[in-house]
């Protein structure tokens, strides 16, 4: 397989992006892998240095782990303030927090999950 030079994003397939630092067309990477700009990302957005799944709804994600978030993509279900049942690990906001009743170990089930 011949490798693509590049010096911008137009000259890579749509499957790969321009890696300006060395002058190729790379395969763009996967949800959850290390990124530093939307463009290298598979799901097309990169927040704080990790490829994420882009979503319009909470069902474009991963129920039992995730949640689509207010920059529409997709990002981990959590213990403590939340504004909606889905950001936390035990689908239960309560006056703006999450039940503690049960979300810690709601939290470290979805964590053991592969």
């Amino acid at each position: 397989m011949s490798v693509s030079t590049c010096t911008k994003q137009a000259q890579c397939p749509t499957t790969h992006f321009c890696n300006n630092k060395q002058r190729i067309c790379m395969l763009k990477y996967a949800v959850n892998s290390s990124c530093e700009h939307d463009l290298e990302c598979d799901g097309e957005k990169c927040f704080y240095d990790i490829c994420r799944q882009l979503c319009v709804s909470d069902s474009d994600c991963s129920l039992t782990k995730e949640y689509c978030s207010i920059s529409k993509y997709c990002t981990a279900k959590y213990c403590g303030m939340c504004l909606r049942d889905a950001h936390c690990a035990n689908n239960r906001c309560h006056f703006f927090h999450c039940t503690s009743t049960d979300c810690t170990t709601a939290l470290e089930a979805i964590n053991k999950q592969t």
